[in-house]
């Protein structure tokens, strides 16, 4: 078994198992909420409304 690693300075080091993880989690969260909240705006297709939506939308998310 592996030993208990308490230090957060090894636990998120860039190359870490942790570090990967939480990464992909991010990714796979952060677009999930980028279909979800700009997509049907982007559906919509009005360029200059998209970017005046986009940002309240963001804004207010």
């Amino acid at each position: 078994m592996a030993p208990l690693c308490r230090d957060p300075n090894t636990i998120f080091r860039g190359n870490s198992l942790t570090s990967k993880c939480i990464d992909e989690t991010m990714k796979l969260a952060g677009m999930h909420y980028l279909q979800v909240t700009l997509k049907p705006v982007i559906d919509e297709e009005n360029l200059r409304q998209y970017v005046e939506r986009f940002f309240n939308v963001i804004t207010k998310s």
